[in-house]
């Protein structure tokens, strides 16, 4: 690998995990690198998504979003607590992760509360 690859690779790293995702067991929050944080509520988790872009290899190119009725949470895959709570997030009844291979911009439902009833 050469001097140019690890410094980008790096770097793109970097971006990924200042954000800082966590779950203490009733709810997920995403602390943002501009100090922002935000959270979500387990139980009214209605809908996670993959969504993917073209900014990739060198911007942040595959975000998760989980919705409520009141809002939505975003975090990068890479974030500092990802695996966790990517791990938490496979024991949704249904759940499956789309879009990992994606490099254009779009968004793919990985788990929907009315499919989990």
């Amino acid at each position: 690998m050469g001097l140019f690859t690890k410094f980008t690779k790096r770097k793109h790293l970097n971006l990924e995990n200042k954000y800082l995702v966590s779950d203490d067991g009733t709810q997920l929050s995403v602390l943002s690198p501009d100090g922002t944080k935000d959270s979500i509520a387990w139980n009214s988790l209605l809908k996670v998504e993959v969504q993917t872009n073209d900014t990739g290899p060198w911007g942040i190119d595959v975000w998760f979003v989980l919705r409520s009725n009141s809002c939505e949470v975003l975090f990068p895959l890479g974030a500092s607590g990802c695996d966790d709570v990517i791990n938490n997030l496979k024991n949704l009844p249904g759940f499956e992760i789309k879009g990992m291979n994606s490099t254009s911009n779009e968004t793919f439902t990985c788990w929907e509360r009315s499919n989990a009833i």
